[in-house]
């Protein structure tokens, strides 16, 4: 699956951040269930730290991905700094503890992202020599929300257009789905965007 040039040659390896929640397609266990250091197990989620180390030892060159859809309840508000922290650790565990270094972070599968929230994540990323793991947003529709709030409400494509700071945080404009088909047709965001799911 994971040989280059054979079989499916699959050269991007996405994995889900497991959280304690239904994340559509079922529950999976956080690596960290409270706000105790004492909590953190990478292993209760063994079975995708072990994919992504039979897809290296397969192919040194795939890339790696995480993305969360959930977090434990204790995280409180997602989009906070403790949610930041949760994310960081995650990253920081699974390189000292099985080598892994993720290509690429998402923010929130198919949800909200705030511009705070994207800078936090990248300034503590690169706190904690995370600089090589590029920050991919929004993982979900450009369409804005109606519903959501008014931090976040609009496109992240003109979201990153307009913030220069926004678009220092961000490597790639992930979305899902065929929403991203004119998108950098009318000034919006010119950057790398893809479509992630």
């Amino acid at each position: 699956m994971f040989l280059p040039d054979r079989g499916l040659a699959t050269h991007i390896l996405k994995t889900e951040q497991l959280g304690d929640g239904d994340s559509s397609y079922g529950s999976g266990p956080s690596w960290q269930h409270s706000p105790d250091p004492s909590s953190r197990n990478l292993n209760s989620s063994i079975y995708l730290t072990w994919l992504i180390r039979e897809a290296k030892k397969r192919n040194p060159e795939v890339v790696t991905y995480t993305l969360s859809w959930t977090a434990p309840g204790w995280i409180g508000e997602y989009l906070s700094s403790t949610g930041v922290k949760y994310h960081v650790d995650y990253m920081k565990a699974a390189r000292e503890q099985f080598g892994i270094e993720f290509d690429f972070a998402g923010v929130h599968n198919e949800a909200s992202w705030t511009r705070d929230y994207i800078k936090q994540l990248r300034t503590a990323m690169d706190a904690a020599g995370l600089n090589g793991t590029t920050i991919v947003m929004p993982d979900g529709n450009d369409k804005g929300c109606e519903d959501c709030p008014s931090s976040w409400k609009g496109k992240a494509s003109t979201a990153l257009a307009e913030d220069p700071g926004l678009a220092a945080a961000v490597g790639v404009l992930g979305i899902h789905g065929s929403d991203v088909e004119g998108i950098g047709d009318s000034g919006e965001w010119k950057g790398t965007y893809w479509n992630s799911e």
